[in-house]
């Protein structure tokens, strides 16, 4: 007639036929996408989808859980990474794939004592004693010199 082809009717796709328990199992639990479900299945991610939207079955708001962190080495261990070798919590961390602060929970629950973190006005003292802090160039008005300004504003307006 016109020359276009006509492609022959595709086949259907088949319905995906598990129930809520199932689907809530795989999606939520086993956090499982469309895809993954719809390849186990033999059907496409959107079959797997649309069912799931007449079944109301949605992951809930709100982060994914996270993996339990891994167990404490012994506390030896502990003490010799941290105190003999003097390795930081980052490198023990690293090392152990976790966080710093599961660390520091190591080592306090092995009773080891951990170095505190330094605060900023730890460091402000730490600066002055390397002498990073100067005193302010001549000319600059220090705070104490602004007592001796404001009596000399009171008399120039007065």
């Amino acid at each position: 007639m016109h020359g276009i082809s006509v492609h022959a009717e595709r086949p259907p796709v088949p319905p995906l036929l598990v129930d809520a328990a199932t689907v809530t199992d795989l999606y939520v639990t086993q956090r499982l996408d469309d895809a993954e479900i719809g390849s186990r299945y033999g059907v496409p991610a959107w079959r797997v989808r649309k069912r799931r939207r007449e079944l109301g079955v949605h992951r809930p708001v709100g982060t994914p859980p996270r993996p339990t962190p891994p167990d404490p080495p012994p506390a030896d261990v502990l003490h010799r990474w941290y105190v003999d070798q003097g390795r930081t919590l980052e490198q023990i961390a690293r090392g152990q794939h976790t966080s710093r602060d599961v660390v520091r929970a190591w080592l306090t629950d092995a009773g080891i004592p951990v170095k505190p973190r330094t605060s900023r006005e730890h460091r402000k003292h730490r600066g002055a004693r390397c002498g990073l802090l100067r005193s302010p160039p001549p000319g600059v008005l220090q705070v104490d010199d602004l007592a001796g300004i404001e009596h000399l504003i009171e008399i120039v307006f007065v």
